[in-house]
């Protein structure tokens, strides 16, 4: 782990730490088995007084981070049908030519290009994932398995061409280099080409106390403004903004490399980021208070059905639970198990408080009357499988946004 002594994007030395979350293993480092080496490492944030970004101190080696993930994007029905909406809004954009180039920068396994490549774009990924980019090369999207850079663009444009439209998903705030990351972007965007960014938006960590979506692959949470700062660096302009259902609320923002003036719905989102104070100091620091006494609070949820005798089940073995169940101290004589739908996740145990990882069906043979959703970001999804699926009639907690809560029959019926 590397100390950061300046802001990643400004360069300015004036950061000022406001929330320690304590040392939590890496998010996504699951355990094939109990004796597995379990390390940990700090966590913490500070904004910077010059440009407003939050970040983390800290910055762990990616490829100990990248190199081999868990996280598949087309586990998600929901994430499948934004796929869809994704590809009609950058289309809708985009000035059209014949043989129309796209190219996405951390591509997993190629969800997201899919549309694309139905349309009849040539369509090209870069993931730095062995595993994931081999799953995304079987169903036919081709995909080169790199690390992105300033360096690696210059090589790619050598032997390729420069892209119509490049886009980056949930990406950016887990790049170390990001300064290099976005170099490399223009180098490989045409004149006339169009840029997407998508990210989870500081403003809905802020209001939801999103505070689990603080992990080591996450060095920055960018608000519209904080972004802003960074591509206008090189020469890169806001064009329009529109908001993305994941990861519990996340914003798509269009790019252009000729100046342009943005749309009113930019306007209008900075304005609100001002008055809402989503990039001031105080708020943070009150962002902070609260998710200490969220952990309290869940922790007591779980302890009182706990001391009733009653099976406890988690849903969703996502990086953002690892930290919610490590910074609450929930483990395994808590939550007996958690299901998830990714197979790759299937007996391994979670990094940090050692719950074993399962299947939905053998999650059911364990007889929980409580279903904790970890990956509450995708909590209706999940209710429909529980209960269309897989029949479950008990109690189903969604631990965040905001304090935790049971979800009642109306509310279920309703999904």
């Amino acid at each position: 782990m590397q100390k950061i002594s300046s802001c990643r994007i400004c360069g300015s030395t004036q950061l000022i730490s406001f929330f320690d979350l304590g040392c939590h293993p890496f998010s996504n480092s699951l355990l094939p088995t109990k004796e597995s080496p379990d390390y940990r490492f700090p966590l913490s944030l500070s904004r910077c007084s010059s440009c407003s970004l939050i970040q983390l101190n800290e910055t762990a080696n990616p490829k100990e981070l990248f190199s081999k993930y868990f996280w598949v994007t087309g586990t998600s029905k929901e994430t499948k049908i934004w796929a869809e909406h994704f590809y009609n809004e950058a289309v809708s954009r985009m000035a059209h030519s014949e043989n129309m180039f796209v190219m996405e920068i951390a591509s997993n396994d190629g969800t997201f290009l899919e549309p694309f490549k139905n349309n009849g774009y040539k369509v090209q990924g870069i993931d730095p994932a062995g595993n994931i980019a081999e799953m995304a090369e079987k169903r036919g999207i081709p995909t080169f398995c790199e690390f992105f850079s300033s360096d690696y663009a210059l090589k790619f444009i050598a032997e390729n061409s420069k892209a119509d439209f490049i886009f980056v998903r949930n990406a950016l705030p887990h790049v170390a280099n990001t300064l290099d990351f976005v170099k490399g972007l223009s180098v490989c965007m045409k004149d006339e080409g169009l840029l997407a960014i998508e990210f989870h938006y500081s403003k809905q960590i802020l209001e939801g106390l999103q505070y689990d979506s603080i992990y080591h692959e996450h060095l920055c949470y960018f608000s519209l403004y904080s972004i802003s700062m960074l591509f206008k660096k090189f020469n890169l302009f806001i064009q329009d903004v529109i908001p993305s259902p994941l990861c519990g609320g996340s914003l798509v923002v269009f790019f252009r490399k000729i100046p342009i003036i943005s749309t009113q719905s930019v306007t209008n989102l900075l304005k609100i980021e001002k008055e809402l104070g989503v990039n001031a100091l105080e708020r943070w620091e009150k962002f902070a208070k609260q998710a200490t006494l969220h952990r309290e609070e869940f922790r007591k949820v779980l302890t009182d059905i706990k001391s009733s005798g009653a099976i406890i089940a988690g849903y969703g073995a996502s990086a953002r639970s690892s930290t919610l169940l490590n910074f609450c101290q929930v483990n395994k004589n808590l939550i007996s198990c958690i299901a998830d739908q990714n197979s790759l996740k299937h007996n391994h145990l979670t990094a940090g408080t050692h719950i074993p990882i399962v299947s939905p069906e053998e999650m059911l043979t364990k007889k929980p009357s409580c279903v904790v959703i970890l990956a509450w970001n995708f909590y209706q999804e999940i209710v429909r499988n529980l209960r269309d699926i897989y029949k479950f009639k008990g109690k189903i907690i969604v631990p965040l946004p905001d304090s935790p809560r049971f979800i009642s029959e109306e509310e279920i019926d309703k999904i």
